[in-house]
């Protein structure tokens, strides 16, 4: 992975947050402004700052699909981040995590494994769900399987993720002062790779196939919405 800071850049403008003309509004309902809009608005700005994106997706194969905004949980600085979500044309999830505070280096590796964790057992969640009602013989419809034997199997194989990366090495690296980019770590299992890496004052965790994780340029720009729906930015 090639995180590298790009040169300054002017930022989006972001509406402000309720306050004359420029009152964020979302589309719809008379122009009225919209609470959750407002809060999104708020939100980003808290955040403003470099974020890590896939420097050009089409150069690997990639589609974004996925932009999400999380709050902080608690205490725990390490769950306020900025997710971007992308698949290959094979259909791989590659994910780019910007960290707002960096991971203590004593959670480092809690940190790193829990993300190769999530990547790793991410297909898993899709297959865990009620059984699709289908037609028999012209009578009710019946589940196609059993959902406490699928949820049996779903338990087991979480446990074996689980098992697998905590058996994984956690390789680091120091910081290096003449690029800018502090401390990393990377942890692989199963084909898949995480890597946390500090740069630009903040962290990024970069998931997905081993081979892509090695050769993605993963560049730090400003915060700013790719993905828009009919009704706004979709998070």
């Amino acid at each position: 992975m090639d995180a590298t800071p790009e040169p300054p850049t002017q930022p989006e403008p972001l509406p402000a947050d309720g306050r004359g003309e420029d009152t964020a509004r979302a589309p719809g309902a008379h122009g009225s402004p919209d609470a959750s809009w407002q809060s999104l608005v708020r939100r980003f700005a808290a955040f403003s700052g470099l974020v890590g994106e896939v420097s050009d997706p089409l150069e690997w194969g990639m589609d974004l699909i996925e932009e999400t905004l999380s709050d902080a949980d608690g205490e725990d600085p390490s769950t306020e981040r900025f997710t971007r979500g992308y698949v290959t044309f094979a259909g791989e999830p590659f994910g780019v995590e910007t960290l707002r505070e960096s991971a203590p280096a004593d959670e480092r590796d809690d940190v790193v494994r829990a993300a190769l964790s999530s990547a790793i057992a991410a297909p898993l969640h899709t297959d865990i769900r009620p059984g699709v009602p289908t037609e028999h013989d012209g009578s009710d419809p019946v589940p196609t399987e059993d959902f406490a034997d699928a949820y049996q199997d779903y338990r087991s194989a979480m446990r074996a993720v689980f098992d697998d990366v905590a058996r994984a090495t956690v390789e680091t690296s120091p910081a290096t002062s003449d690029s800018g980019v502090g401390p990393a770590a990377r942890v692989t299992a199963r084909g898949t790779t995480a890597q946390y890496v500090e740069v630009a004052g903040r962290a990024l965790i970069v998931t997905g196939p081993t081979d892509l994780v090695e050769r993605v340029q993963v560049a730090m720009r400003p915060i700013r919405n790719l993905l828009h729906d009919e009704d706004g930015p979709r998070f």
